[in-house]
């Protein structure tokens, strides 16, 4: 989706395919986010996952049109196999969105019970001008079973999903361009190529990706925290961070799953991206989970909740745990609950979790560790955020902090960022739906008059608040600016709104100036 990035923030994750690693987080996330932080996972963890060894030629030519590969799935080649670098399968199919309304098929087939990584290699550098892939899956039966637009976080407009399997069989995956399952006039032209590739995971082979011991078996080993499943499998980045992803099954209907793990130095942060259940559809993404999880929560060994959010509120994977305040060389653990008792066919989750050395600057002055200010309480005493420009000279800032219930926090911006007269102002910020126990966040726009002329409800817990005129899930308009300034932004934990019992207060904030 080429729009996203408007509402996310730069992080840099250890990926598991060979496509790249820098893109957007979750606390921006999906399709339209919901916050934004900065340097989230720490340095480029590079290329860490198997690359291939064999490589697949393409019937058609990026410089001219060529007959495609497939029409439709009754038509579609079988994807050729070849061997990575790490001695494992990856399957191979290549072709062009052209023209316009182009979509291509190809079949595999997938063994029962197993997991697969399904993924585009296209336009990694996120170029407006290249092909935006979406991937449909459909069983051999016909129905569609998994649909995606992005990877989950963001990463670029090249798409990605992990699907289990829950039949041996034959199935189909279809690439489209993004304008035509979004419903927008639909794009294609000879430039618009790609590869396709499917990854079997082998979880004993490959770094960073965890199955639950279970493996939709009864006997609930990792029922109780005590039991937690533990010594994960993580890839380390540059600055010392890690990264991993975890996938189980959530049966039987009482089954819950527990994760430990532990935080390296220099930790003070820790991030967790939910993946979408369901089939998905047009304009809606879903990995293929008949249930995902429901509550998902963060405790430390004391069995203290830090933070908690919950999937079925955010079923299109917009946020997870966003920024939570950690500490470092400490142990903590993840839980993961059902959403109801009823089992489907194929209930399983797919989670990605990250630890972080940087955070958006907090309030405060004192750049990263995340502390109340009363300094900040009045809007002569705000903080000024840290604006970074963007590609097409705009700029956006980011800003972080703690938010009890009755603090309120003041921030404005710093040169750079200030908005201008005939700018837009797309406001995104999380705490609830970043994971804390705040319940009475509010956000407040206010000019240099002290008027406040844009405000918004208590954030919600699907989708925080995010003020936009193009996002599809936006809680308001973005703010026309009118006035030279300076614009203040107010947040506040309402007073007499009590707090969840997780004990995390923070909150993030991504400010976007748009051209007019």
């Amino acid at each position: 989706m080429r729009l996203s990035h408007l509402f996310t923030s730069l992080v840099i994750v250890g990926g598991l395919a060979a496509a790249g690693v820098t893109g957007c987080s979750s606390s921006g996330g999906g399709d339209t986010g919901t916050g934004g932080e900065t340097g989230t996972g720490g340095s480029d963890g590079g290329d860490v996952g198997p690359t291939t060894t064999t490589s697949t030629s393409s019937t058609t030519s990026s410089t001219s049109t060529a007959v495609d590969v497939s029409t439709s799935c009754a038509d579609a080649p079988t994807m050729e196999e070849g061997a990575n670098s790490l001695g494992g399968a990856i399957f191979q199919g290549s072709d062009v969105i052209n023209p316009a309304s182009d979509k291509d098929f190809f079949l595999i087939n997938l063994t029962e019970g197993e997991w697969y990584q399904i993924f585009t290699d296209a336009n990694p550098d996120d170029n407006t001008d290249m092909v935006d892939t979406v991937v449909r899956v459909y069983d051999s039966g016909g129905t569609m079973v998994a649909s995606v637009d992005d990877a989950f976080p963001r990463l670029t407009t090249d798409s990605e999903l992990f699907y289990r399997a829950p039949a041996t069989g034959e199935y189909c995956i279809e690439v489209l361009e993004f304008s035509d399952w979004y419903g927008n006039s639909p794009e294609g032209q000879a430039t618009f190529s790609y590869d396709l590739r499917v990854l079997p995971l082998d979880f004993g082979l490959y770094e960073q990706v965890n199955l639950d011991s279970e493996d939709g078996g009864t006997a609930m080993s990792n029922d109780s925290d005590a039991a937690a499943e533990s010594g994960l499998s993580v890839f380390t980045t540059t600055s010392g961070q890690v990264f991993t992803q975890m996938a189980g099954m959530l049966d039987p209907g009482s089954d819950v799953d527990w994760w430990e793990f532990t935080t390296p130095a220099a930790t003070i942060g820790f991030s967790m991206d939910l993946t979408p259940a369901g089939p998905g559809g047009n304009q809606v993404s879903g990995f293929g989970s008949t249930e995902g999880p429901g509550l998902v929560g963060l405790y430390d060994t004391t069995g203290q909740l830090l933070a908690e959010v919950d999937n079925a509120q955010q079923a299109n994977g917009l946020d997870g745990m966003s920024s939570v305040p950690l500490s470092a060389s400490t142990t903590y653990r993840v839980k993961v609950d059902r959403q109801t008792a009823t089992l489907g066919t194929n209930d399983f989750y797919f989670l990605k979790v990250f630890t972080q050395d940087t955070l958006n600057p907090q309030e405060g002055g004192n750049g990263q560790t995340p502390s109340d200010n009363g300094t900040n309480d009045t809007k002569g005493g705000a903080e000024t955020g840290q604006s970074q420009l963007n590609d097409d000279g705009s700029y956006s800032t980011f800003i972080g902090g703690t938010i009890p219930e009755g603090d309120v926090d003041w921030w404005t911006f710093d040169t750079a960022g200030m908005p201008a007269a005939g700018q837009n102002l797309v406001v995104a910020c999380s705490s609830w739906a970043a994971g804390s126990g705040v319940r009475g966040f509010t956000v407040s726009y206010t000019d240099d008059g002290g008027q406040s002329t844009h405000a918004d409800g208590i954030e919600t817990q699907a989708t925080g608040v995010l003020w936009s005129d193009t996002a599809p899930t936006a809680t308001a308009a973005g703010i026309q600016i009118n006035g030279s300034g300076p614009h203040f932004i107010k947040l506040e934990n309402v007073a007499g709104t009590a707090d969840h019992t997780a004990s995390a207060t923070h909150y993030l904030c991504g400010l976007h100036n748009i051209l007019p």
